[in-house]
């Protein structure tokens, strides 16, 4: 009769509770999702409004002392500014080789061109005040624009 009144599956249960309870995962909780989901979204909208992207050339001239000068087109011109920084390197063998940080000291129109040339004159560091008639190359910025104008359309003006 006792065998009646108890299931079977409340014996076995009993038998086997040395094994332990099972126990499920709890789970990421719903919160923190969204919050990673927020702070992700903000990251990104931060990196398309307000990253640059800037567009550079290289140029290449012959080296005339310390006042060395190139000439570039007005959309390039606008670009720089006096006293900015530009990557310099120059070329040969000597002890003049290598890279080197040019400053632009002026922006002038060439009067022949009617404002449409620039001659930019790059002040050059004194350790390459002997390197005259050497080859060099300048890296200049053609074009700087925010991410999302880049993505919206990827023509230059």
């Amino acid at each position: 009769m006792l065998d009646q009144l108890i299931r079977q599956e409340a014996l076995d249960a009993y038998t086997e509770r040395w094994l332990g309870e099972i126990s499920a995962s709890r789970g990421i909780p719903p919160i923190s999702l969204a919050l990673t989901g927020c702070i992700s979204l903000a990251g990104l909208l931060a990196i398309l409004f307000l990253g640059v992207y800037t567009r550079e050339t290289t140029l290449e001239g012959i080296t005339n002392g310390p006042q060395t000068g190139i000439v570039l087109k007005d959309t390039q011109a606008h670009l720089l500014k006096p006293g900015e920084s530009v990557p310099f390197q120059v070329q040969g063998s000597d002890r003049a080789r290598g890279r080197f940080t040019a400053e632009i000291a002026a922006i002038v129109p060439v009067p022949e061109s009617g404002n449409s040339l620039y001659r930019v004159r790059l002040r050059l560091p004194s350790s390459l005040s002997t390197a005259q008639g050497k080859a060099f190359l300048v890296r200049i910025p053609l074009e700087r624009r925010h991410i999302y104008e880049w993505m919206v359309s990827c023509s230059p003006n």
